[in-house]
């Protein structure tokens, strides 16, 4: 009886141990679970406006660093673009509506896609060019963050992505804002030669970057 009660002893503990080491193998680093990055940022607050430090990588996650590209959206919609390589599936139509819908937002939770006015205050903040890797610092000291530049998918057919077209040579960049402009473009902001500026110019079918600030 006792040698039975000490068997049964054994192999719950090995059992509790064996769920343990289960845990800590999913729980320890989030990346292994999703390539992408992370749902988390702590952020950096510029000009009153928290904002994420990483581009947004699959819908819902970040980039896992901040000088990576993440992927290309289409205005107001939620499928993720790869930055390099050639795609199908291009929706050539600029979505309707006068906002960038909650249900299409790929930022993470507790994240949303920045209106022009929060990109008009961070156009005025200062800037540095980054040659390795490719982009611009926003910002100074404890308050900055990191911008890559990766050009953009064409609207019609989705080509480009990372310095293929547009505003993809080495001093160039676009993100998307959440604010429409007229019935089919919206505004974005753009990096280029230096300068950081906010424009409507771009059809909603264009593949841009997305940078996240926070709810």
């Amino acid at each position: 009886m006792k040698k039975h009660l000490f068997s049964l002893a054994i192999a719950i503990m090995m059992a509790a141990a064996f769920i343990a080491c289960k845990k800590n193998d999913s729980s320890n680093n989030e990346d292994n679970a999703n390539p992408s990055g992370s749902t988390y940022d702590a952020g950096v607050v510029i000009g009153g406006i928290k904002w994420a430090t990483r581009n947004v990588g699959t819908p819902g996650t970040f980039a896992a660093a901040p000088e990576n590209v993440g992927m290309y959206y289409q205005w107001n919609r939620r499928t993720g673009w790869p930055a390099t390589g050639d795609v199908t599936g291009w929706n050539s139509y600029g979505a309707t509506g006068d906002t960038w819908e909650k249900a299409n937002d790929p930022c993470p939770p507790g994240w949303r896609v920045p209106t022009v006015d929060e990109f008009k205050v961070l156009a005025t903040v200062s800037i540095e060019w980054r040659a390795d890797p490719f982009g611009y610092v926003l910002g100074g000291g404890g308050n900055a963050i990191f911008l890559p530049v990766a050009g953009l998918r064409d609207y019609s057919s989705g080509a480009g992505g990372f310095n293929g077209v547009g505003y993809g040579n080495s001093t160039g960049g676009a993100y998307w804002s959440a604010t429409p402009g007229s019935v089919t473009f919206s505004y974005f902001l753009q990096l280029y030669n230096s300068i950081v500026s906010v424009d409507e110019s771009l059809n909603r079918a264009y593949g841009l970057m997305v940078r996240c600030v926070a709810e």
